[in-house]
């Protein structure tokens, strides 16, 4: 099959290369719980650029090169484990690919559970969209934000692949009025999809951002420190919620996560923790965990037409390298996909 495969560590030039590799599990039988799908879209995150730098092997000791690259995935159900009982062949479907046997080829691994059945009306390249902005988004309002009905919610990246997810989501799960924060450039787009007020970090002050929109939740998907400091000048210290997508100095393509930066990163989000818990800063948290299951509830929002994506570009898998480099500008407006297969 043709994949993408992470040969070394590095920039995305020296890291990715696309190569012919067989199908994985062609010769043995899938885990029970495991299903291979044949990949007909793959979209791309931050964490996909993270990881092939190497950036993350700290943490993440079992991915090592040679692997296959990419998280989210649409594509049809080729074969299933033993014990899977949601799908059958055929199946189309979208999810999260299997940390090694990626989405970034023509065939992928998933887990039963990391996956759900694709909604009919939109098509591979919009589905594989969805699977890691939109946890992200969800987690981040619902789990660690505890979003309630009536509450103000800011939005730090409102273009983004995360941030556009979290500005509509937010209204469907309640939100009274939704802040978003983004470029100029960007400001019409953050507002058409759903932003009761837009700000333009270039012209706006962030202290005057927040005061302006007074949030019950600030979800931080950039990852700027000093959104932090404000908030704890300008939040409730007993109603309210910071939640963001990267921890404290996270945001960088360039350095590699080693031990004393671990320790820097948990000092600082314990001393974050600390300052709610002795009165002087809103409840801090990082998403560190997504659940596939909350798949279920947006699939509903996408089949009642009241969940979209933004496609930025789509590029072919010959042009990942090129992809990757426009993802880590920074700048993306949306979301970058792989068309790996026709549909």
């Amino acid at each position: 099959m043709k994949a993408v495969v992470v040969e070394t560590f590095g920039e995305p030039s020296k890291a990715l290369k696309v190569k012919d590799i067989p199908i994985p599990f062609s010769n043995k039988p899938l885990e029970s719980s495991q299903v291979r799908i044949q990949v007909k879209a793959a979209a791309i995150n931050p964490v996909d650029a993270k990881i092939s730098r190497g950036l993350l092997a700290l943490l993440l000791r079992k991915v090592r090169p040679p692997y296959v690259p990419g998280f989210d995935f649409a594509g049809i159900v080729e074969e299933v484990g033993s014990q899977v009982r949601l799908f059958s062949k055929g199946d189309a479907v979208f999810g999260r690919a299997c940390l090694t046997q990626g989405s970034f080829a023509e065939y992928c691994i998933a887990e039963e559970n990391d996956i759900h059945k694709m909604p009919t009306n939109i098509s591979f390249e919009q589905a594989c969209g969805f699977p890691v902005v939109g946890l992200t988004a969800y987690c981040g309002l619902v789990k660690y934000g505890k979003i309630h009905r009536g509450e103000r919610v800011l939005i730090v990246g409102g273009s983004g692949g995360v941030g556009s997810q979290a500005v509509p989501m937010a209204k469907l799960l309640g939100a009274s009025f939704v802040g978003a924060v983004c470029s100029e450039a960007n400001m019409s787009f953050v507002k058409s999809i759903g932003a009761d007020k837009v700000y333009d970090y270039e012209s706006i002050h962030i202290i005057d951002i927040v005061r302006d929109c007074k949030p019950d939740i600030l979800l931080d998907t950039i990852g700027i420190d000093e959104y932090w400091d404000v908030a704890c000048q300008c939040m409730s210290t007993r109603t309210g919620r910071f939640v963001c997508t990267i921890p404290p100095g996270g945001s960088s393509y360039q350095h590699a996560l080693d031990w004393k930066s671990v320790l820097n990163v948990s000092l600082a989000v314990s001393k974050r923790k600390l300052q709610h818990w002795i009165g002087r800063a809103p409840a801090y948290s990082i998403i560190i965990t997504l659940e596939p299951a909350h798949l279920r509830e947006i699939s509903e929002w996408i089949e009642q037409n009241q969940l979209k994506i933004s496609i930025e570009h789509v590029y072919n898998l010959d042009q990942v390298v090129q992809a990757m480099e426009r993802l880590e500008t920074g700048r993306v407006v949306g979301k970058l996909v792989l068309k790996v297969q026709q549909e």
